[in-house]
């Protein structure tokens, strides 16, 4: 504001949380689990693999997975997709609530299967996230809110991670909330 009389209108805040929980796989198909990294072990192209947290974000409550991009992630040979996604548990295949898509180094943002935005870029050392803040779904890149929409705040939430071949991986997965009787950690 520039006199006294003016009045702050509106306040965009990005959360920079250093908080993380270990994300822990369960669900798997076609994957190996390591920590935070999920490995495709599909045998063809178009075989799908995925894996389910166990970490869940209960209705009701605030938070987000956020995935590090690397160098070894960003120019990978693998012609693959891969869909990092905060979702209903239930949802299978590409049906996923709020899911950022990486191929061919662009990504793109599907909300239940459907493209949202298409072929925004993303480089090594991105911090991308998806937040659920209140009644809103936020996507972020770094410190910048790619897009908000609407969401159930009472809708129980997961990650999601699908693999369309056998060289995708997804490395540095961390959420803010924990698997059923964990604490976090900083």
């Amino acid at each position: 504001t520039d006199n006294a009389s003016s009045t702050l209108v509106d306040t965009i805040t990005v959360s920079t949380s250093d908080t993380y929980s270990n994300i822990t796989w369960a669900g798997t198909d076609s994957v190996e689990t390591n920590g935070d990294t999920i490995r495709s072990i599909a045998s063809t192209l178009y075989e799908l693999g995925s894996a389910v947290s166990q970490n869940v974000l209960k209705a009701g409550e605030e938070g987000f997975v956020q995935y590090l991009v690397t160098r070894d992630d960003y120019y990978s040979n693998s012609d693959g997709h891969r869909y990092l996604a905060l979702t209903d548990p239930n949802k299978t295949g590409y049906n996923m609530d709020y899911t950022y898509n990486f191929s061919q180094h662009a990504l793109k943002i599907y909300e239940s299967g459907t493209l949202i935005t298409d072929a925004l870029d993303y480089a090594p050392g991105d911090k991308l996230s998806i937040e659920r803040k209140n009644d809103t779904i936020h996507y972020h890149k770094n410190n910048e809110t790619l897009r908000y929409v609407a969401t159930n705040p009472e809708k129980k939430l997961k990650v999601k991670g699908l693999l369309s071949d056998s060289l995708t991986y997804f490395k540095r997965i961390k959420t803010s909330f924990c698997p059923d009787n964990l604490e976090l950690f900083t």
